[in-house]
This record gives structure tokens, C-alpha cells and sequence, in this order.
């Protein structure tokens, strides 16, 4: 927890190894592979229930694992998504997908860049629902992840 804040707080809420197991056996993609060989990862954040149980986990590819992290950890005082550029006096937003960083424009204020940042995450999480749509549980959640993000926690403000 002191290497990775996101799991301040976060329990694993699985009865025993054994059901854990069950659980996993019963998951869509559990035991997926993706084409370099890696399988995919069990995640808590996408069903924004912020522990490791039946309910809120679920097996998501590296792209879809990557896409959610918020690197809140990692970034300075601006909201998600949004760099001050004091030479230009002006916020850059930008948002990294499919390998690369998307530079999304410089806006005059910080809500603005922000609001550019969740346009953009909204539309690729379109994009990787309809990608992955046999696997009902990710594609739902991805397309509802941020639709409440005003009203989640850490919501992007400083």
C-alpha cells in the first residue's frame, strides 16, 4: 500500500483460497491471454467498489487495465488529465491510449482541459466496450465509468 495509494484501504473480501478459485473459474476472461503471452490481470477499479470480492473484481486485458489508472500518485496539482504551461499561461490537456499520449489542445482554464481529458476518456472507453462487447460485465462498466465522475471520489480535483 505504501509503493501504490490505490490500494490504501482495499481488502481482499474473498472467503478462502478455495473460493477465490471458483470465483476465478467462473469470470469471463480468466485465463485470457493477450497476444504477447500475458494473461490478464484481475481488477478492483473498474466496478468502482474499490475492494477485491465477488462483486467488485473482474479478468480485463492491459489496455483496459491501463485506460482506468489515474497515476494520481504521479501527477501535480492540476486536475486529471491537465499541465499548466506557465510560458504560455495556459492548461494543456492530454491523454495517453493505445501506447501513445494524445495531446488534446491548450484551453484557457484548468475546467476546460479537464472537461477536454473526460470527452476524450469517455470515447475511448466507447471504444473499448465495443472492442471487448462479448465480455458484458467490462463493456457495461466501461461505458458507465464516466458518466458519475463529477461525483466520484478524487473525482480529478486537486
Amino acid at each position: 500500500q505504501k509503493q501504490n495509494p490505490s490500494y490504501i484501504g482495499c481488502s481482499n473480501n474473498f472467503k478462502d483460497f478455495d473460493s477465490f478459485v471458483e470465483w476465478c473459474n467462473r469470470e469471463q476472461g480468466f485465463m485470457n491471454t493477450e497476444s504477447n503471452g500475458r494473461f490478464w490481470a484481475i481488477d478492483k477499479d473498474l466496478l468502482k467498489l474499490g475492494n477485491y470480492s465477488e462483486d467488485s473484481c473482474l479478468f480485463v486485458p492491459s489496455e483496459v487495465n491501463s485506460f482506468i489508472v489515474d497515476r494520481a500518485n504521479f501527477r501535480g496539482n492540476e486536475k486529471l488529465g491537465v499541465l499548466f504551461y506557465p510560458n504560455k499561461n495556459m492548461y494543456r490537456a492530454r491523454c495517453s491510449s493505445q501506447g501513445k499520449s494524445n495531446h488534446l489542445g491548450y484551453f484557457e482554464t484548468e475546467d476546460e482541459a479537464h472537461q477536454a481529458w473526460l470527452n476524450f476518456k469517455r470515447k475511448e472507453a466507447a471504444r473499448l466496450a465495443e472492442k471487448y462487447s462479448i465480455y458484458t460485465k467490462m463493456a457495461n462498466a466501461l461505458l458507465t465509468y464516466y458518466d458519475d465522475w463529477p461525483n466520484m471520489p478524487d473525482n480529478g480535483n486537486k
